[in-house]
């Protein structure tokens, strides 16, 4: 049995919409809604959730469960509302998002914090973007320093996350980032209005585009250097070394929200309306 299994065999059992209540009453002591990313480190499993208590505007709180479903803690983040994490190169966990939009008059706050394993922040910053300007993706760069995109420009951040540099890519709808073994990034976007694939160096300059059917929210690998997407249509898919679409799920009327992988299993979040799925498939029949 693959690592995370018995964390979602556990709800699987049960019927889908007491599964989901149990799970809310179990660790959800406030009022909140969960912020749309999974990151999988060292067999346990990160998310965030936005609070709507009163007096906790704003207020974004961290959980890690084990691999069997056990609360290890609840953190609260101060930072404001959380749009994406994932793993950092040394095992901790990456969370970017913005700040109230009261904090700067015509602008916004957006951050880049840095959490160990214990929810403890190793460091924070914060640099200003338009109002509406959210950040939509983020990745740590081959030399361990952070870029950070929003619809349409990419974010330089150094190694402990202090703003360096900005620059337009004079793209659209940019929803998700990967670094490729060659040092390159793989963006999903809009190009003259026309969804891509792109792949893009250091500096932002694309190198490749492949036309696309659908953005990506989320890049992955899997199984070694092998990338598995997941859609705005809230499908998986496959991509093959040479960035070309090799296939995908139909979760008839099953939306994806977010996925982690562990070796050659998938591990995701499904909703349909009035339930929330909890999802074990093989990455292979995609």
């Amino acid at each position: 049995m693959k690592k995370l299994l018995i964390f979602f065999a556990l709800f699987t059992t049960l019927d889908e919409a007491s599964a989901q209540s149990a799970f809310n009453r179990a660790y959800h002591s406030a009022s909140e809604t969960p912020n749309p990313f999974l990151v999988s480190i060292n067999s346990n499993v990160y998310f965030t959730t936005q609070s709507h208590d009163v007096g906790a505007f704003d207020v974004c709180y961290v959980y890690k469960h084990t691999s069997t479903g056990i609360l290890k803690f609840k953190s609260p983040l101060y930072n404001g509302i959380a749009f994406h994490g994932f793993k950092s190169f040394d095992d901790k966990l990456i969370i970017t998002g913005r700040n109230s939009f009261c904090d700067v008059i015509n602008g916004q706050v957006s951050y880049l914090t840095k959490l160990d394993t214990n929810g403890i922040a190793i460091f924070t910053s914060t640099y200003s973007a338009s109002v509406g300007d959210e950040p939509t993706a983020c990745l740590q760069y081959a030399d361990s320093s952070y870029f950070s995109f929003t619809d349409s420009l990419l974010f330089k951040h150094s190694k402990s996350g202090q703003f360096i540099s900005k620059t337009n890519l004079n793209l659209t709808g940019i929803s998700s980032a990967l670094l490729l073994q060659n040092t390159n990034i793989l963006l999903s976007a809009k190009q003259s209005n026309t969804i891509m694939l792109l792949e893009l160096s250091a500096s932002g300059v694309v190198v490749s585009s492949h036309n696309n059917s659908v953005l990506f929210k989320k890049l992955s690998y899997y199984d070694g250097q092998k990338i598995l997407a997941l859609g705005e249509d809230g499908n998986l898919y496959k991509i093959s070394s040479t960035l070309e679409l090799i296939s995908g799920t139909s979760n008839s009327g099953s939306f994806i929200s977010d996925f982690v992988n562990e070796t050659d299993t998938i591990y995701a979040l499904s909703t349909t309306p009035g339930f929330c799925n909890y999802l074990v498939m093989d990455t292979y029949p995609i």
